[in-house]
């Protein structure tokens, strides 16, 4: 951020007493062809259970429709003549519309805001609420959101968004940093292209209770010799496919980083960890060492009917457990706010190390079951 010649926009984000970090704004006014046009920056509150707390545990991430409401005093008073929303907060219509975004689009109007242009969700967004077009073009620069900006003669204005596919053929090159890239490419190469395991089958990314997160969430149990595992679907970002593997590919898999800890959790806060879980409308991480059975037509926190550990043994209340993790559920992220403040051991291992350990030490090649241990039972 130091580096950057940029502004950093968060109208919603301030320290614990209150007040906006130095380091970012709220807002920023831009001029472009003569006319004002103000940018209002709004960051997801859902940022403390995304990424580790330990990294935003000094800040506070408000409302972002209310947090919009009152920076714009200051924007009218600065003559803009256009607002945008810059939100790092999305949602998805499929094909009705939800999400966060929506929530905030709702509490505002287009006499307030020209404009939403949403992200996080990596969905395609092109409606409007209020009155107020909103715009998402999806992910990893295979989308552009085009919003024109028409001002009539008859001084009626309006704004006519369209979402662009990017096509390869379609982009130019720019020499300078294509050099750039294929300098870190090669000295990346060095450590990607080292293989690391031989798979039978496609190890595919899915929803639900799946081959892949079985093999990551038996690698972490392992690794902290715990009783059981827990891996949420959300850390996985990749598949892996048939025949050889590089560490690079696992890297895809498991970007983050992630240090494997060992918690000594009691019987109850285990359960806990376990209606999270199958929270939702498909269980929302893998688990190792175990199995359980619950019922999808409960609400939520009340699912979970029995769960076995692979020794036979219950999950009960009473009793105390280990439990393998990352650091980043350990610290309460992705939901397991039961899991904060445990005893915890820290292994010295990564998530990748992790995963590399447990592919070496298998069979080639590595053959990983799909039978499911999150049973429906109603």
């Amino acid at each position: 951020m130091e580096e950057s010649r940029y502004r950093w926009l968060t109208a919603n984000t301030t320290n614990r007493q209150g007040a906006r970090p130095e380091w970012v704004k709220d807002w920023a006014l831009v001029e472009k062809g003569g006319h004002k046009i103000a940018l209002i920056g709004v960051t997801t509150t859902a940022t403390p259970t995304e990424t580790k707390s330990t990294n935003v545990e000094a800040l506070s991430f408000g409302d972002g429709a209310a947090a919009v409401r009152r920076v714009l005093p200051g924007v009218r008073e600065a003559g803009a003549e256009l607002v945008i929303v810059l939100a790092h907060a999305g949602g998805f219509c499929n094909p009705g519309c939800n999400g966060e975004i929506f929530d905030v689009a709702q509490r505002l109007d287009s006499s307030l805001v020209g404009l939403i242009v949403a992200g996080h969700t990596h969905s395609e967004l092109n409606t409007s609420v209020h009155g107020i077009p909103i715009v998402q073009a999806r992910s990893h620069g295979t989308h552009l959101a085009v919003v024109d900006w028409i001002r009539r003669a008859d001084g009626r204005r309006e704004l006519k968004p369209r979402i662009l596919t990017v096509w390869t053929d379609s982009v130019r090159s720019d020499s300078g940093l294509t050099r750039l890239v294929e300098r870190h490419r090669q000295q990346a190469a060095q450590i990607a292209n080292r293989p690391a395991a031989q798979l039978k089958f496609v190890l595919g990314k899915k929803e639900g209770d799946y081959a892949l997160g079985h093999l990551i969430a038996d690698a972490q149990r392992l690794a902290a010799r715990a009783d059981v595992g827990i891996m949420n679907n959300g850390g996985i970002r990749a598949e892996l496919p048939a025949g050889s593997v590089t560490y690079g590919q696992l890297y895809e898999v498991q970007p983050f980083d992630n240090q494997i800890v060992k918690l000594t959790v009691p019987g109850d806060s285990l359960l806990k960890a376990l209606e999270q879980v199958v929270r939702g409308n498909q269980p929302a991480a893998n688990v190792s060492g175990m199995e359980l059975w619950y019922d999808p037509s409960r609400p939520d926190g009340r699912r979970v009917k029995r769960a076995r550990l692979s020794d036979g043994r219950e999950v009960e209340k009473g009793k105390s457990y280990t439990l393998g993790v990352t650091d980043f559920l350990a610290e309460g992220g992705s939901g397991y706010s039961m899991l904060k403040g445990l005893p915890l051991e820290r292994i010295g291992t990564s998530d990748i190390e992790a995963l590399l350990a447990y592919l070496q030490r298998l069979p080639r090649p590595v053959e990983i079951s799909e039978t499911l241990r999150l049973h429906v039972e109603r």
